[in-house]
């Protein structure tokens, strides 16, 4: 059955319940989403497989990234076998870097040169991986909201909260998902905005943030803003290049992630839906007409896109964020055999 005309509630088709809502219902979040990447050179298809464990394999080689069976053996293989919890891995953000921990062993990814292997999560925490993703995660997309239950009544600075004021950090939650597949959790980007001055106490937040944080956490989360798109035929070139827009439209932002180039449509991720803009909680697909009047009009747009794939680590020591010194450009996964991990003068893992 159809939902009912005019109105927000209704029965609705069982195969829109499978292929719509059961994707916003506040399941889990994928921290990388599912889809094929490049770690240093080489394509890896990473599988998301709920309760944030995943499989990671080499797509030239169809083997897996496989952990050692014992924290005190630490080792890192790649093998076609199946070896169970041993090739079950968690992605994880803490203190904006990514980590990649093994859920058997319960070690980290680390590098040694160009190969691979285990380590604490003290020797982690110097670095960030990054992961460029092959194509936009668009298929399925997702819209997160500013009233979901897992941010929407927190507070955004001191005075109101993200489900109120928050528009400006979701749409970059929801291009950057869109763009490469990381998840940036609204919680981190409000307190960045707020931190650099650009949330807007009682009223929301400065379009100044949609540049200061593509600067700030970049390089963390892969993407660089790429200019100003003035005209609906400069955000369909962003789009069709690979990239996503922030669309600053009359007191709100949305983000716009895709062309169907069939229906001559773009993709809206509406934070907040409203009934003045026409837009779903699922997204929404508009005519190019509709992004130059209206609600939609989208008369300041941001543009991002990803990072290019020249190192795969970050070295974040020091206090401005380098280029790891001595890593070649291509990750060197051919042949990698168990490596033992760094350990200190009272044999523990570094």
């Amino acid at each position: 059955m159809r939902k009912k005309k005019d109105t927000k509630t209704g029965w609705v088709a069982k195969s829109d319940v499978k292929d719509q809502c059961l994707k916003y219902d506040g399941s889990e979040i994928a921290v990388v989403a599912s889809g094929t990447y490049l770690l240093g050179g080489q394509k890896i298809k990473v599988t998301f497989l709920g309760d944030q464990k995943y499989k990671i394999r080499l797509e030239r080689t169809k083997e897996y990234f496989t952990g050692s069976a014992y924290k005190h053996i630490p080792g890192f293989s790649l093998t076609k076998d199946d070896c169970g919890d041993r090739q079950i891995w968690e992605f994880k953000r803490v203190k904006n870097r990514l980590l990649i921990q093994n859920k058997k062993n319960q070690l980290y990814l680390v590098p040694c040169g160009k190969i691979l292997q285990m380590g604490s999560y003290k020797k982690a925490m110097r670095y960030s991986w990054q992961l460029t993703r092959v194509d936009k995660n668009v298929d399925p997309y997702y819209n997160f909201c500013q009233y979901d239950g897992r941010w929407g009544g927190k507070k955004y600075g001191s005075s109101t909260t993200m489900a109120e004021a928050a528009c400006g950090v979701l749409v970059v939650v929801n291009a950057l998902y869109a763009l490469n597949g990381q998840f940036m959790d609204p919680m981190d980007g409000a307190a960045y905005a707020c931190d650099t001055g650009y949330r807007v106490p009682y009223s929301g937040t400065d379009e100044g943030f949609l540049t200061a944080v593509a600067k700030g956490l970049g390089t963390q989360y892969g993407f660089y803003y790429a200019g100003k798109a003035n005209t609906t035929v400069a955000i369909l070139k962003c789009l069709e290049d690979g990239g996503v827009v922030a669309a600053h439209v009359p007191g709100h932002y949305v983000a716009i992630v895709d062309y169907d180039k069939k229906t001559k449509k773009y993709l809206v991720l509406d934070s907040h839906p409203l009934a003045k803009r026409a837009t779903s909680p699922f997204g929404t697909w508009v005519k190019k007409e509709r992004l130059e009047a209206g609600g939609l009009n989208a008369y300041s747009n941001f543009m991002y896109k990803q990072k290019k794939d020249t190192k795969f680590m970050w070295n974040l020591d020091s206090q401005e964020l380098s280029v790891m010194q001595g890593l070649a450009l291509d990750l060197d996964l051919e042949g990698q055999v168990w490596n033992t991990a760094e350990r200190n003068e009272n044999g523990k893992v570094e």
